[in-house]
């Protein structure tokens, strides 16, 4: 009766290691032929496509293309020439630029509130702009659409005295 049971289980132990085997052949012939292009095709749809991204000035059409902007909050006036580019996706240049023509004293006047509320340290000493940036960047989100404005750039802020 022992020598029974060992040779039942015995063949069962075979009979499994042959069931591993052959799933074991059928996957790796299956990974042999399709993964190259199952693979190429998911890595081509991972890929994240970039889209063609143009710049529109903010700037008005006035001889020194410069928006002009006072601030008066560190007891001084301070006038400042700022020259602001949108940097927006290719697919979106009509609807922007619809919007800014229709809407370019709306702009303006929010730029100049943005410029005069700011603490003049940030005008005058952050190398980058990045919270004007980030604040010129939020009043147009609100009149183009969230999203459309992919960064604000500023490639020109001047300090003069007004005193």
């Amino acid at each position: 009766m022992n020598l029974k049971a060992i040779l039942l289980v015995g063949g069962f132990l075979v009979f499994q290691v042959l069931v591993v085997l052959i799933v074991l052949l059928f996957v790796k012939s299956a990974n042999d032929h399709g993964p190259e292009t199952a693979e190429a095709a998911a890595t081509t749809a991972t890929e994240p496509q970039e889209p063609e991204l143009m710049e529109i000035s903010l700037t008005p059409a006035t001889p020194d293309q410069r928006i002009r902007a006072i601030n008066s909050k560190g007891g001084t006036t301070v006038f400042w020439g700022l020259r602001i580019f949108l940097q927006i996706r290719k697919a979106d240049e009509e609807h922007v630029k619809t919007k800014l023509t229709a809407n370019e004293n709306l702009v303006r006047q929010e730029i100049l509130r943005i410029v005069g509320e700011s603490d003049p340290t940030l005008l005058e000493q952050e190398p980058d702009l990045a919270t004007i940036k980030r604040q010129i960047s939020f009043a147009l989100s609100r009149l183009l659409g969230k999203g459309t404005v992919q960064q604000v750039l500023i490639s020109e802020c001047l300090k003069q005295n007004g005193d």
